[in-house]
């Protein structure tokens, strides 16, 4: 039985789906690889020898079908996620319990305003510590890594952790947005349902995908962006089989917001004047300094020196963390507290975002949700 063991263990090591001793994956076959992805399974043939078999059909009735439940529950979770904004803002700055829509920044509280993002940070922070890590981040990079690493699972805890989280840290006062959170909330209920169901990777990975896609056009009445992004970010395809179940779940989701919250845009811009057409040719150095600087950080990012001097940093963070140290980090837009064993290390934060304007990292209720 050990060496059977054994065997699947090299084998899903070479598919580069395992990392049971923490080293990262051996380069996969391509066709093995591929067919495991999309649903495959380890099989033993009669001389003891282990092969991927081909992946199963794809039911295309049953996962439309779970696509519009995912679509409609995808849209009641966006309005709690609305409504649980509303009520940690009132809460933390106003101290009433009630739903309404009031800003933040007409609170009396005076100086102890700056405390508030500081509670919220800290109660984000044992949340992922003692729920569960998952919450950690943006959003989007832990739903795609569940795609890619883990075949479309997501655990059950994140589906209620990550808006609460994600709500409370909006709700006092984070710099922070619902996109993410409400796209891997999203995500968790559509891998939910996949596995309920007992789907295929491939079909778990659609339904994923609906789950974001309709989380994020019913947060933002956007159905056309939420389809998109999906197919981008989750799917890395477009096909019918996938393309028809965003489009079902993303427009039942919209269909929510439009009973629940209104008919309209979800936030009213003021006319702009876009100086067009005289203002092009600035448009156009506008894109060659932001390409410069894109290729700029992506160089920044790739092995080299620049690297390596991000991993030094990265290793006295972490050990200043261990250390018990508390950082505090002004902002232009809200605090950030650090703290041993509640937030990200700098090397996770280098992969997501920076705190602008304050020169540490994004981290503390970054951590936790991201925005």
């Amino acid at each position: 039985m050990g060496g059977t063991q054994a065997c699947l263990t090299e084998t899903e090591n070479r598919l580069g789906m395992s990392d049971h001793n923490g080293d990262p994956p051996l380069p996969p076959d391509s066709n093995e690889n591929s067919q495991f992805m999309n649903g495959g399974k380890l099989a033993v043939s009669p001389n003891g020898a282990f092969f991927v078999t081909p992946p199963a059909r794809f039911r295309m009735a049953l996962v439309s079908s779970l696509a519009g439940a995912i679509g409609l529950i995808a849209g009641m979770i966006a309005y709690t996620l609305y409504n649980l904004i509303a009520l940690f803002t009132n809460v933390f700055f106003y101290h009433r319990f009630a739903f309404d829509f009031t800003s933040a920044r007409l609170n009396h509280l005076g100086p102890w305003v700056i405390v508030t993002p500081i509670i919220g940070g800290l109660i984000v922070g044992f949340m992922a510590k003692f729920g569960t890590s998952k919450i950690k981040g943006h959003g989007i990079p832990e739903a795609m890594e569940a795609v890619l690493v883990n075949r479309s699972r997501i655990a059950p805890r994140v589906a209620i952790l990550k808006p609460l989280s994600a709500a409370i840290a909006i709700g006092t006062g984070g710099p922070f947005g619902a996109e993410g959170p409400i796209i891997q909330t999203g995500g968790a209920i559509g891998s939910l349902v996949g596995q309920a169901f007992h789907t295929t990777a491939v079909e778990r990975k659609v339904l994923l995908a609906c789950g974001a896609a309709a989380g994020m056009s019913a947060t933002f009445n956007t159905p056309i962006a939420g389809v998109i992004l999906a197919i981008e970010l989750l799917l890395f395809e477009f096909k019918s089989r996938s393309f028809i179940p965003l489009v079902i779940a993303s427009t039942l989701a919209t269909a929510v917001h439009m009973q629940l919250l209104g008919v309209g845009p979800m936030f009213r811009v003021n006319p702009m004047d876009f100086a067009i057409p005289r203002g092009l040719p600035f448009y156009l150095v506008l894109g060659l300094i932001c390409g410069l600087a894109a290729g700029a950080s992506c160089f920044a990012l790739t092995p080299g020196p620049l690297s390596e001097t991000a991993d030094v940093v990265a290793d006295l963070s972490r050990r200043a963390f261990d250390s018990g140290a508390t950082v505090v980090g002004p902002n232009c837009m809200g605090v950030v507290v650090q703290r041993t064993g509640l937030v990200a290390t700098f090397s996770q934060a280098v992969d997501t975002d920076l705190l602008p304007g304050s020169g540490v990292a994004y981290v503390g209720q970054s951590g936790a949700i991201g925005g």
